[in-house]
């Protein structure tokens, strides 16, 4: 397991902001058409401790082209089809011992970033209570 300090993620992030833009704008894309299996997540829920969480949210991002196509336009469409997951922690008495929510901050800094390079004013504000 790769555990990334918030440094880290910085560093990485980093001048990385119109790559990050352009991968969600074709997960969102790819989506509409059909091509995402984004099953229900799974939570691991503790009998002692009724608030704290653990929850899987897995997740495939398939090709432009449909099942075994490459898209066929030999552009930005024929990337390959990619699968993961993504485990989050809940434990909300963290914020009670002075410990971030990295989601939110990582998703905030992408966000700032991007407005701040002009990639547009549509990038969602993740910390704001309406989002």
């Amino acid at each position: 397991m790769l555990i990334l300090t918030a440094r880290e993620v910085r560093q990485v992030l980093d001048g990385a902001e119109h790559q990050v833009v352009a991968a969600v704008s074709r997960a969102y894309r790819l989506h509409a058409a059909g091509r995402t299996v984004l099953p229900h997540s799974l939570f691991l829920r503790f009998p002692e401790a009724a608030r704290d969480r653990i929850i899987a949210l897995p997740g495939y991002l398939g090709n432009a082209g449909g099942p075994g196509g490459s898209g066929g336009s030999g552009g930005s469409g024929d990337e390959e089809p990619v699968a993961g997951i993504k485990w989050i922690s809940s434990f909300p008495g963290n914020l009670d011992a002075g410990l971030g929510v990295l989601d939110l901050a990582v998703a905030d800094l992408v966000r700032r970033r991007a407005r701040e390079q002009g990639l547009g004013t549509d990038v969602p504000d993740f910390l704001s209570p309406e989002a």
